[in-house]
């Protein structure tokens, strides 16, 4: 069974990302918004992984692919 869940690194969800955007959470805030997962919790997630943002520019630059009724 899977189950995903999806956790952003503070509140603004820029703290250690490498946008050019910076975090505008204080220490304390950051604290408190991660300590509202306990630890049972997350003793039961047993793959963490780190998903960089997609630049939104990358997202619409995107060329056009082949439709599915062109391949058919």
């Amino acid at each position: 069974m899977f189950e995903g869940y999806y956790l952003q690194p503070c509140t603004c969800g820029f703290f250690g990302t490498r946008e050019k955007q910076t975090c505008s959470c204080s220490p304390q805030q950051i604290y408190k918004y991660r300590s509202k997962l306990s630890g049972p919790l997350l003793d039961r997630i047993d793959l963490h992984i780190e998903v960089p943002r997609v630049p939104v520019q990358l997202l619409h630059n995107r060329k056009a692919e082949e439709s599915s009724k062109d391949i058919q």
